[in-house]
């Protein structure tokens, strides 16, 4: 029989990982959510100069920094606590029961 894993590519199985639970502590995906983070911040930043400065574009700015700042925060207080492994165990019980069911 065929080993499955190298038959994979390897973007179809970063994808495949993304839903297991504990996934938003990968670097790789906090990687891509910072890259897309700083795009959205620069397409808001270069509609603020074609628009002269809409005020409604400013607070779009302003949420996205929040937000972008909320996800560092909440990685950097949870990348190695023990709520992060508790919450990473509750996730893994979620999922497994989860796929018991749809196997029966």
């Amino acid at each position: 029989m065929a080993d499955t894993q190298s038959s994979i590519p390897e973007s179809e199985s970063f994808f495949a990982d993304i839903i297991k639970p504990g996934s938003s502590l990968n670097p790789t995906f906090l990687l891509i959510l910072d890259g897309a983070f700083s795009f959205l911040f620069f397409v808001l930043l270069s509609l603020a100069f074609l628009t002269s400065g809409n005020p409604h574009i400013f607070a779009l700015m302003g949420i996205e920094i929040a937000l972008w700042g909320s996800v560092k925060w909440y990685v950097q207080l949870h990348a190695f606590s023990w709520v992060s492994y508790w919450w990473i165990d509750w996730e893994w019980y979620c999922y497994t029961i989860a796929l018991q069911q749809v196997r029966e």
